[in-house]
């Protein structure tokens, strides 16, 4: 499981004391910030996120926002499920970091699938999306893992196959461990789908 060990070395006590901070601020879903991004236009909010990567070239447009003053990283949002390819492809969040701020040396440590709360002002609104830098971030300790995106793709197979016991199993696997809730939640909703097709099968097959 990952932990905040690996950011605690760029500045982690630092960023661990203002977690009291982020209490006091209103929380966003990335979905609805993405959907209307002018209604956040100014303000700081908590989001959470699961680090993709860092990203190490960018079009700023007209935006603030160059490879000079900034580091990037894409982030998938809590309402994208990493066993969906569109979803795997397509990380919806980019979160910028001044150089040399205490941000961007954390950022810098955070490893792939850590899940993040994150502290950020919607600076900008430009080409429809917003424009996120980020103040400050903890890990939560609780992401999507990749033998639970792996169990979760290899089920989500099986079902296509109509293989339903096979899908249950591989739902059972992928649900160990900690993950987002969301994440809990849908791979649960899978797994009971393919319970009841297991079931039905195996009731007319009597």
């Amino acid at each position: 499981m990952l932990t905040w060990a690996a950011v605690a070395l760029a500045g982690g006590a630092l960023l661990a004391h203002r977690r009291v901070a982020f209490e006091d601020l209103p929380q966003a879903e990335l979905s609805g910030l993405y959907g209307d991004p002018q209604e956040y236009l100014g303000q700081t909010l908590r989001i959470q996120v699961q680090v993709e990567g860092e990203l190490t070239q960018w079009n700023p447009f007209l935006t603030r926002f160059g490879e000079r003053d900034y580091r990037a990283l894409r982030c998938w949002s809590d309402s994208q499920f990493l066993w969906q390819p569109e979803d795997w492809d397509a990380p919806l969040a980019l979160l910028f970091a001044r150089r040399g701020s205490e941000a961007e040396a954390a950022l810098a440590k955070l490893p792939k699938f850590t899940h993040c709360e994150a502290l950020v002002s919607v600076r900008q609104v430009f080409m429809g999306r917003p424009w996120l830098e980020v103040r400050s971030l903890v890990a939560l300790g609780d992401s999507i893992q990749e033998g639970s995106i792996l169990h979760a793709s290899r089920a989500l197979r099986w079902a296509e196959e109509r293989r339903w016991s096979a899908a249950v199993d591989d739902f059972e696997r992928a649900l160990v461990g900690p993950m987002p809730e969301a994440a809990r939640r849908e791979l649960r909703r899978l797994r009971d789908v393919a319970r009841g097709e297991l079931d039905s099968s195996s009731s007319s097959s009597r």
